[in-house]
C-alpha cells in the first residue's frame, strides 16, 4: 500500500530492510520500572548486563534513581522516581510493565524554504 503522494508508509520501508525514522544511532534506552534496583539486579543476572552507572540519593539525586547497564553497544537506563509527582511516575505507579524512552539522533532536517 503506498499513500496518495506515491511515497512509501513506515511499514513498507521497514519490511524492506530501510530506515524509516533516518536514526543514525540510539544512545540509550530508558525504562521507567517500579523498583530500579531490583530491576537492575535481574537484567544483571539474567542477562549478563553489567552496571556503568548509577544516579540516585547518594550521588544526590532525589528525584528519581537510575542504574545504567551495558552490554556491548547496548546502553539501557533502567529508573524508578523518588516521589509520586513526576510524569514518568504516574505513567508506571501500580503498573506492571515500563515505561520505556529513549535518545536517537537522526539526520539534520533541511531547512525550510524561505517565505515570501
Amino acid at each position: 500500500m503506498t499513500t496518495i503522494t506515491g511515497q512509501k508508509t513506515l511499514r513498507e520501508v521497514a519490511e524492506s530492510g530501510g530506515n524509516p525514522l533516518g536514526l543514525k544511532r540510539i544512545h540509550h534506552v530508558e525504562f521507567w520500572v517500579g523498583n530500579a534496583k531490583q530491576a537492575a539486579f535481574y537484567y544483571r543476572k539474567a542477562f549478563g548486563f553489567s552496571q556503568v552507572a548509577y544516579s540516585g540519593l547518594e550521588t544526590g539525586n532525589r528525584q528519581f534513581a537510575s542504574y545504567v547497564l551495558g552490554q556491548g553497544r547496548v546502553r539501557f537506563v533502567l529508573s524508578t522516581p523518588s516521589t509520586r509527582p513526576t510524569r514518568p511516575a504516574t505513567t508506571c505507579a501500580g503498573m506492571a510493565t515500563a515505561s520505556v524512552t529513549s535518545r536517537c539522533w537522526s539526520p539534520t532536517p533541511t531547512s525550510p524554504s524561505p517565505r515570501r
